[in-house]
């Protein structure tokens, strides 16, 4: 939760506690069946056994909230009203899908990685995507905000008092930290896009650089990063706007089929 360390994961907590694991696969289906909703939860393991803490209706964007709420009725637990009754204070004509636009297929290859540039990953904990001028100093950060120039705050570790540089920056890079920290969780509700975990990153606060690796970036610079996939480029890279055609489309089978009279 402070973001002082790195989480090991879903495969690691099978393998280390494989029991208390298939009991929390098994309650993940009793408490979205009793809720009927995407749950945010809390558990701790002692001594191999499972103890639920709390639960509650998790937070999401409004892209997540439509695709949740399709869900939910395609596995029969809402109704086609209950899900226009859910997204009837969104502005759907509103939401887009940002992503990066270049090709991706041979991204895994050695050329493919050279050519778009990237620099590192990290662990995806709030997107889509943004690009802008990395720094490392949130009082730094307020000098380019001022500006009017994006910004992206690279930390070892986002604490509290980086609140209000992350308010500011579109988005966050922390070395070290899992999704469940503070500093994602603040990401996630104020919007930004944001990366925990980037074990290649080193920052190099009295030169004003960080080292992805090998590769020096110096503060000013432009990345891209990609808060769905982990990825962090240098330069920047064009952003691609869609709509979520399927999604509304399906929304608009369920109007014609019933004669809704909600609109978008």
């Amino acid at each position: 939760v402070a973001g002082t360390h790195n989480a090991l994961g879903d495969t690691m907590f099978a393998q280390l506690a494989p029991a208390a694991h298939r009991q929390l696969c098994e309650m993940l289906a009793v408490l979205e069946d009793e809720f009927s909703d995407m749950q945010d939860f809390e558990f701790t393991v002692e001594r191999g056994r499972l103890h639920m803490l709390q639960t509650r209706s998790g937070k999401r964007t409004p892209l997540a909230a439509l695709t949740i709420a399709i869900d939910l009725v395609d596995e029969g637990k809402i109704s086609p009203e209950e899900a226009f009754a859910r997204l009837a204070d969104l502005a759907l004509d509103e939401i887009e899908l940002l992503s990066f636009d270049f090709d991706t297929d041979n991204l895994e290859s050695s050329e493919g990685v050279k050519r778009a540039g990237r620099l590192a990953q990290a662990v995806p904990a709030s997107g889509p995507v943004t690009v802008g001028a990395i720094v490392f100093d949130p009082e730094r950060l307020t000098d380019f905000h001022a500006r009017g120039e994006p910004v992206i705050l690279a930390r070892q570790q986002a604490s509290t008092d980086d609140i209000t540089a992350i308010a500011d920056a579109a988005g966050l890079i922390t070395a070290s930290g899992a999704r469940t920290s503070h500093a994602a969780v603040v990401a996630r509700q104020l919007g930004k896009v944001c990366l925990v975990g980037c074990t290649d990153m080193r920052i190099d606060a009295d030169g004003r650089s960080a080292y992805f690796g090998e590769t020096r970036i110096a503060e000013g610079e432009i990345l891209s990063i990609d808060g769905l996939s982990g990825d962090i480029f240098r330069g920047a890279l064009t952003i691609r706007r869609q709509r979520p055609e399927a999604q509304l489309a399906r929304l608009a089978a369920w109007r014609a089929q019933q004669g809704s009279p909600h609109q978008n």
